[in-house]
């Protein structure tokens, strides 16, 4: 195992462990934030938009841990709309995707005014797409002569340190609204700096929090579970077809109240897709093919909306085993990685110890280099619960 795959274990356990703890209901420990954002880079002139989730849990009044993920794009217009070819030389667009965990500071916490400092570390992607020419095509369904750009694409990810700020108007003791900002190092030296508003709801999920007896921590449940994984790229490209391959590992779950639990999951898990030779307009898509084995780490919120039905949300981080990848029969070499993203879905107890469900896996960030991104795909799946 290497030392990133390490690192990110680690951390995925401690947020595991850390919210497993969540029994405490003097105040309310867990808080959601929806922020929206203008944002700027020092190597463009251009005002972005981002969106950005954070949830964050404070084990005292103080001091919190939060995970964050923020979505933001920044494009320019043309500048001259007078012909075509000013048009296509303007191209601009970039998106950011940063996920982030951070060690939450609150120097001022009163009954109304919350000051919050933070400072952490996130995984930032940057995909910018530039014109890198123009040029003159013949169209041969019309013929005449048509302008084209040849676009420039890059993909830039890294390992970085962010820093925050916030302040909250607490409008009541749950909600609280108020401004965010945030400082983020990209790459040769650029900085990231956003500033916003946001809206903040703080919550208990414990059975203490519904006026009810607190449920022991020890009253965990475990099992087995498999699916059928059926899986594709990240990005969808011409002539692809989904494969399907298999998943199978261990659980563990732990009650939070009546309705709530958190389920950890460690599962082998086999992606893959196939691209087949296609041709559309004008472009022909060459043969391709992948299969990639990853051990997945899942931590699942888990809510039952109605008895024997959950409805489940929550990260994973995939850690790269082996795998392969061909291109037009050509074989590549595919190197280490991990993928980080989100895990949905549905589950539904047909028996006291047996569940069948259906969810949603998608990679978000990804750090490594390989001739292909992350994957999407969903699962069907039965867990067998095998300490009941």
């Amino acid at each position: 195992m290497t030392i990133k795959t390490s690192v990110a274990l680690t951390i995925w356990l401690s947020i595991t462990v850390t919210a497993l703890q969540a029994q405490d209901t003097t105040t309310h420990k867990i808080e959601l934030a929806t922020s929206v954002q203008a944002f700027n880079t020092t190597d463009q002139p251009i005002t972005g938009v981002q969106v950005r989730q954070q949830i964050t849990f404070f084990p005292t009044k103080r001091i919190g841990v939060a995970l964050g993920v923020g979505l933001g794009l920044q494009s320019s217009p043309p500048t001259d709309y007078g012909d075509n070819v000013t048009v296509l030389k303007n191209i601009y667009d970039r998106n950011i995707i940063q996920s982030d965990i951070s060690l939450v500071l609150r120097p001022i916490a009163t009954r109304r005014h919350i000051l919050s400092l933070s400072v952490g570390i996130a995984a930032l992607r940057q995909i910018t797409t530039r014109a890198d020419c123009v040029y003159v095509r013949l169209n041969p369904l019309n013929q005449q002569n048509e302008i084209y750009a040849q676009p420039n694409v890059s993909d830039q990810r890294v390992a970085t340190p962010v820093v925050g700020a916030s302040y909250q108007f607490r409008v009541s003791p749950r909600f609280a609204l108020g401004l965010d900002g945030r400082l983020t190092w990209g790459t040769g030296g650029q900085r990231i700096s956003s500033v916003g508003v946001s809206g903040n709801y703080r919550f208990n999920v414990s059975a203490a929090s519904l006026g009810l007896p607190p449920i022991a921590a020890d009253e965990l449940t475990w099992g087995v579970r498999g699916a059928a994984n059926i899986s594709g790229q990240y990005e969808r490209s011409a002539g692809e077809v989904w494969l399907t391959r298999l998943a199978a590992g261990v659980w563990v779950q732990v009650p939070v109240s009546v309705s709530w639990a958190m389920r950890g999951e460690l599962t082998y898990v086999q992606r893959g897709y196939e691209v087949e030779k296609t041709t559309q307009a004008g472009y022909t898509y060459l043969p391709a093919s992948s299969r990639a084995n990853y051990i997945d780490a899942t931590l699942l919120f888990r809510n039952e909306l109605s008895e024997h039905w959950h409805l489940f949300l929550g990260p994973h981080l995939s850690f790269f085993l082996n795998g392969t990848y061909q291109s037009n029969g050509t074989s590549y070499p595919v190197n280490t990685g991990i993928n980080s993203g989100l895990t949905l879905g549905t589950s539904v107890n047909i028996t006291r110890r047996i569940a069948l469900d259906a969810r949603y896996v998608r990679d978000i960030i990804r750090f490594g280099s390989q001739p292909y991104g992350g994957f999407q795909g969903f699962q069907l799946g039965t867990s067998v619960g095998l300490n009941r």
